[in-house]
């Protein structure tokens, strides 16, 4: 008999965890759409759009939104954008996210006033430990930008403790580390690399490395081939 009421008991948890972690399946990610670019618009004080919204469970909770545009004119076009929030978080506590992902992203010179315009806000920033931007094109008018990817490591209040940008075909990699006086340590290592501006110079191997001041950059040694 005891048996039976474990048994029971278990078959009656493990109904209710699978109804429970079905909702999100049983509702369209679209259905919040309205409400998630309506949020989004009065953030960035600017249209967002989004074409489709879905939630996944595995391997982890997470909301994915698909071909999202930014702005008037679409400034900005994100073919995918991952959020994955930190698991206790969506238990007890503050929000905090464990990783933003956006996926064929493009964008050009007008988006950086869709940056500047963002309302200011007061309360602490929703802490975020990693950000990752993959295929990302930068259409400028005088510099052929290769597409890239990004690789941000965050710290409390958003504060950057590693920023790795590299070059789609990998043939250059840019690591900033800051640290706590203002200062950052930069890393360049290039391989058959074609400056995008100025001289047409093609560098067969590049090593680099410097200390960036503000907005002075002292370069302690180059290695070049």
């Amino acid at each position: 008999a005891m048996g039976k009421a474990v048994r029971s008991t278990l078959g009656g948890i493990a109904l209710a965890l699978a109804l429970a972690l079905s909702v999100p399946l049983l509702v369209p990610g679209s259905y919040f759409i309205p409400e998630v670019t309506r949020f989004a618009s009065e953030r960035l004080a600017q249209p967002v759009e989004m074409e489709d919204l879905t939630l996944h469970l595995l391997p982890t909770p997470r909301v994915i939104g698909h071909r999202i545009s930014v702005g008037r004119k679409g400034e900005i076009l994100i073919g995918e954008l991952e959020i994955v929030p930190e698991l206790h978080s969506l238990i007890a506590g503050p929000r905090s996210l464990r990783l933003v992902r956006a996926s064929r992203i493009a964008f050009d010179e007008s988006a950086f006033a869709i940056q500047r315009g963002i309302p200011k806000r007061r309360d602490d920033p929703v802490p975020l430990r990693r950000l990752i931007l993959n295929t990302v094109k930068f259409n400028h008018s005088a510099i052929d930008v290769p597409i890239f990817n990004v690789d941000v490591k965050l710290g409390e209040r958003l504060r950057v403790r590693e920023a790795r940008f590299e070059t789609g075909d990998g043939a250059l990699t840019l690591v900033v580390r800051p640290h706590g006086d203002d200062t950052a340590t930069v890393q360049l290592r290039a391989a058959n690399w074609t400056l995008p501006v100025g001289a047409p110079l093609t560098f067969d191997q590049l090593a680099a490395h410097g200390t960036l001041k503000g907005r002075q950059l002292e370069v302690a040694s180059v290695e070049a081939a």
